[in-house]
């Protein structure tokens, strides 16, 4: 099921880098994987 949506978010990927350049993508990404870090670190400290 995931696999089907990779393809899609390639699309999305490429148009969002082709719409609004890839150091602010590169940016929006960046703070993504931190907020999801801390989601994560959360979890661990709340068990």
């Amino acid at each position: 099921m995931i696999w089907s949506m990779i393809p899609n978010l390639l699309i999305l990927y490429h148009y969002l880098l082709k719409q609004i350049g890839s150091r602010v993508l590169q940016k929006f990404i960046d703070t993504g994987l931190v907020f999801v870090g801390q989601l994560k670190n959360r979890s661990k400290q709340g068990r």
